[in-house]
């Protein structure tokens, strides 16, 4: 079975910055560290989420 290594995960928004959560403390960053300011984990990288599609439809169904 292989483990998954630590990583950030980046939310991205439409008009805001963009977020950082750690894959193992789910702690919100404001920028990939190299260690999570939390728990300590060394991340490996970074993974997209794209949370910013929702925002987009959100504000597309309502006209904005």
């Amino acid at each position: 079975m292989r483990r998954r290594s630590p990583h950030w995960i980046q939310h991205t928004h439409l008009f805001d910055d963009d977020e950082y959560e750690c894959s193992v403390c789910r702690a919100a960053a404001d920028r990939p560290y190299l260690f999570c300011p939390r728990c300590g984990a060394k991340m490996a990288g970074i993974r997209s989420d794209a949370s910013w599609v929702d925002e987009a439809e959100t504000m597309d169904l309502f006209g904005l």
